[in-house]
């Protein structure tokens, strides 16, 4: 075994979002993943001896001096995602408008385990890349929506040809055992719909159910508090309600704060003296007059994992 090189191999569980999917081999990058993984082992090392580091870095942590080559064993595959309204991927949401045109993405993905190479002079640099990376695959996703389930991949067994739980490196983390699963669009499916039951409730047809977090905050709190869905609809929608009694908080921000929200008008069937309201879902911005938040990233990512023909979806908290 070459003392100065450390390998392992990934099985693929879903798609990247990928927008260079033409070029042959563009899935998991190393560009990516370096710079994740020397994150990681900055949080988790007991120490980093300054002869690891090279170079200054942008960042607070220079990178670490070991390089990754990525490749495949495997058949490169993709498939374009369609333009606005692809049922198939609900939690992905930049197809919207005619401008996806000109940046299309694919879900990219390779049917045999990825071979990734760790090299480095200093070995004891190697030895730490080796403790860490299980950890990190196990806690980590890739590419665009990677906190809803994108990107996903495990460690792979050369020994028993089969993918290795993570389970006992996300130290007992919660997760979901869904059955009758086809695919990953099943997963993906199940994921979406999860996460609106924790963050903003389920409102379809005759399916309703309100959201975790509103049952939190209403229920659970020392100080019961609403959120901010009626103080919206009351001062931007103009809908006519009484002012509530609860003192209001941005409670939904806490799961993810993207560029804005949509809020539900009220039904075509309300009453009349409400005044008129559009049809669709009302866009509401949500903006930051300093400008130092655009978007905050959901402290909760899922993990889907495949192993044989069973699935586990891990729900990892940051």
């Amino acid at each position: 075994m070459n003392p100065y090189t450390r390998t392992f191999h990934l099985q693929q569980h879903t798609p990247i979002i990928h927008f260079q999917y033409k070029d042959e081999g563009a899935t998991l990058r190393a560009t990516e993943l370096k710079p994740k993984l020397d994150q990681f082992i900055y949080q988790h090392a007991d120490n980093i001896p300054p002869g690891w580091k090279v170079g200054r870095g942008k960042g607070e942590h220079p990178a670490l001096n070991y390089k990754v080559k990525i490749r495949l064993t495997g058949k490169y595959l993709y498939e374009v995602i369609k333009q606005q309204g692809d049922k198939d991927i609900p939690t992905f949401f930049a197809n919207m408008g005619d401008k996806y045109n000109y940046n299309k993405k694919a879900l990219v993905e390779t049917d045999k385990p990825l071979v990734v190479e760790f090299t480095s002079i200093q070995t004891d640099l190697l030895d730490e890349v080796e403790k860490h990376f299980p950890a990190f695959i196990a806690q980590t996703n890739f590419g665009t929506r990677q906190n809803k389930g994108f990107g996903s991949f495990g460690l792979w067994s050369e020994k028993t040809q089969s993918v290795i739980d993570p389970g006992e490196d996300l130290n007992g983390a919660m997760h979901l055992s869904p059955t009758r699963v086809r695919d990953f669009h099943d997963i993906l499916t199940i994921i979406n719909y999860y996460h609106q039951r924790l963050k903003s409730g389920i409102n379809y047809r005759d399916h309703y159910h309100k959201s975790f977090l509103f049952i939190y905050i209403n229920d659970q709190h020392s100080t019961p508090y609403s959120w901010e869905k009626r103080w919206i609809k009351e001062h931007f929608i103009s809908r006519r309600i009484a002012p509530n009694k609860k003192e209001e908080r941005f409670a939904r921000g806490l799961l993810g704060l993207p560029g804005s929200f949509l809020y539900n008008p009220p039904s075509r069937h309300a009453k009349k003296e409400y005044p008129p309201y559009p049809e669709k879902n009302v866009p509401i911005e949500i903006s930051d007059p300093q400008e130092k938040v655009s978007r905050i990233k959901s402290p909760v990512t899922y993990k889907p994992v495949r192993i044989g023909n069973s699935w586990k979806i891990y729900l990892i908290p940051y």
